[in-house]
């Protein structure tokens, strides 16, 4: 399933860039993506075959690991930004005036992940993947405090409270990395933004 969509991601970033480069029979398109090694282990055949299928069409694959929106930010500002770049709904708004919109007859994704990657009502970005963040608890530390245990009924202020009940000198009531991305679902549950409510006002 996985490949079958990022084909398809491929064909219409492809349609879209249109950058034919030195031969007239080979198209290169720049395509820029973050990813881990494991990431890009399965990306790189997936290229391949795609290239195999398209063997007008060469895929220069720019790999940024690390600080990718600080280098795709600078490539842009310097108007070098590559043709096709993986992008997450939080950057979007920023690069939106730079991207082509896109025009996507649905039949395979959810409407609120191309809600996501849409600005303004119009669609810049083909889903990937959705991601859904988790949250373990510690079956010690609530039996240490005679605490029940969360259950489907549990609410995000119940999330809290009990939170700080388990939060002592030697221990955190909570924890996640330190990244806004997983910050941003317990701001959000509190109708909190993480930016200044005129700029929401602009973004919206």
């Amino acid at each position: 399933m996985m490949k079958k969509l990022l084909f398809l991601f491929f064909a219409f970033c492809l349609f879209l860039s249109g950058c034919v480069k030195n031969n007239p029979s080979v198209e290169t398109v720049q395509f820029a993506t973050w990813g881990s090694a494991s990431e890009m282990a399965v990306l790189k055949p997936i290229i391949a075959d795609f290239e195999k299928q398209n063997p007008d069409i060469h895929i220069d694959l720019l790999h940024i690991p690390q600080n990718y929106f600080q280098k795709i930010h600078l490539l842009f500002a310097s108007n070098l930004a590559p043709d096709v770049i993986f992008i997450n709904n939080l950057n979007l708004p920023v690069y939106a005036n730079q991207l082509l919109p896109m025009n996507l007859n649905n039949d395979i994704y959810y409407k609120q992940a191309l809600d996501a990657l849409s600005y303004e009502g119009n669609l810049y970005a083909i889903p990937r993947d959705v991601s859904n963040l988790v949250i373990y608890y510690n079956l010690d530390l609530f039996d240490k405090y005679k605490i029940p245990y969360p259950d489907k009924n549990w609410t995000i202020q119940n999330l809290l409270d009990i939170s700080r009940k388990l939060t002592s000198k030697n221990n955190f009531g909570i924890g996640y990395e330190e990244d806004i991305f997983y910050a941003m679902p317990y701001i959000l549950s509190f109708d909190e933004s993480i930016f200044p409510v005129e700029n929401v006002k602009n973004l919206s």
